[in-house]
C-alpha cells in the first residue's frame, strides 16, 4: 500500500518477500479463496520486481546541453496564440495584455486558469466564485469544450513541430499535456507561486527540461524570474516577445514571479519535456502531478 502511494519498490519486493514467508508458514488452509489472495500479492510482487529491475538496468544520461538555458523563436503557424485567445473568450481587437480589464460580468470563464486568476485578484460574483471552488467539476468542463480540444491540437503541433527536433531522442518524448496556462494580472498584488525548483516537488524526476513560452511580450515584473544555472543565484526577469520561449533547467534552476507592477497582463504557457528513453513511468503517465503524451 505504502509503494501505490509512495513509489519505493525496492521496499516493497523486501516487505512482499517477508509477507510471504509469513503467510506459507503461519496458513495452513489451502482454500481456493486464500489461494487467490495469495496470487493476488504475487502478481503485486512481480510487478514491484520488475520496477526495481528497470530502476537498477544501466540507463543512458540526460546531455546536459539537451536544457543549457537558452532563448528560441519559432513562427505560429500552429494557431497557439489564436486559439489561446479563443479559450480565454478574448473580443475580437482586445489584448492579452488587456485581459485584466474584462468585466466581471455574465457567466464565469470558460478557462479555470482565468477564473483562478480573477478570483485571486478580484471580488467576483457570486456565480464565478461558486463556480472557482469547484475547480474539478470547471476543468472537467473546460476539457469538454470545442475550443480547449482545438487549443490542445495547436499545442501538439508546436511540440511536434519546434520541441520534438530540440530532443532527439530516437524513442520520441514525453511531454506535459495540457501545458499550464497562465495569467498574471497586471494588478496583481501577489505573486502566482513562491521561489522554487521543480524538484522540490514529489513526482519530479532528474531528466525533466523546461519549457516557458510567453503569449505577450514578457519583461521586468510580469515574467518570470530564473537564475541561469544551478545553485548561480543570478536572478534575472525573462524578457520575451510573443514567437520566443525559453528552455531550462526548472528542476534545478530557481524560478519564481513577483506581483505584477508593469501595468500589463502576461499570458504564458508552460510544460516539462522529457526523454522516452529515460523516463521513469512510476506515476501513472504523469510528470510531476502533470499528465502527459507520448510523442514518436
Amino acid at each position: 500500500i505504502a509503494n501505490r502511494i509512495d513509489p519505493a519498490p525496492r521496499a516493497a519486493v523486501a516487505a512482499y518477500a517477508a509477507g510471504f514467508c509469513l503467510f506459507d508458514a503461519e496458513v495452513q488452509d489451502t482454500s481456493e479463496l486464500l489461494s487467490k489472495i495469495r496470487n493476488k500479492y504475487v502478481k503485486e510482487a512481480a510487478e514491484c520486481a520488475k520496477q526495481v529491475a528497470f530502476l537498477e538496468a544501466p540507463r543512458p544520461v540526460l546531455d546536459p546541453a539537451l536544457r543549457t538555458s537558452q532563448k528560441f523563436d519559432y513562427e505560429d503557424t500552429f494557431g497557439l496564440l489564436s486559439s489561446t485567445r479563443r479559450v480565454l473568450e478574448l473580443p475580437l481587437g482586445a489584448s492579452l495584455s488587456g485581459l485584466h480589464r474584462k468585466p466581471l460580468e455574465g457567466d464565469p470563464p470558460m478557462c479555470p486558469a482565468l477564473l483562478a486568476s480573477f478570483a485571486r485578484c478580484r471580488k467576483v460574483p457570486p456565480t464565478w466564485g461558486l463556480l472557482a471552488t469547484r475547480r474539478k467539476d470547471h476543468i472537467k468542463q473546460f476539457r469538454r469544450a470545442p475550443e480547449y480540444v482545438a487549443w490542445i491540437n495547436a499545442y501538439l503541433a508546436f511540440v511536434r513541430a519546434v520541441i520534438r527536433p530540440l530532443v532527439p531522442d530516437p524513442r520520441g518524448i514525453v511531454v506535459q499535456c495540457p501545458p499550464t496556462l497562465r495569467c498574471q494580472f497586471a494588478d496583481a498584488v501577489r505573486p502566482t507561486g513562491r521561489r522554487h525548483r521543480d524538484d522540490d516537488y514529489e513526482g519530479h524526476q532528474g531528466e525533466e527540461i523546461n519549457f516557458w513560452v510567453p503569449l505577450t511580450h514578457a519583461w521586468g515584473n510580469n515574467s518570470l524570474h530564473v537564475e541561469s544555472s544551478p545553485a548561480a543565484g543570478d536572478f534575472r526577469p525573462l524578457e520575451l516577445d510573443v514567437g520566443e520561449f525559453y528552455r531550462f533547467h526548472g528542476g534545478q534552476c530557481e524560478h519564481y514571479t513577483n506581483a505584477n507592477d508593469t501595468g500589463s497582463t502576461r499570458v504564458s504557457l508552460d510544460f516539462r519535456v522529457i526523454p522516452r528513453s529515460l523516463w521513469l513511468d512510476l506515476f501513472g503517465q504523469r510528470i510531476g502531478e502533470y499528465p502527459c503524451e507520448l510523442i514518436d
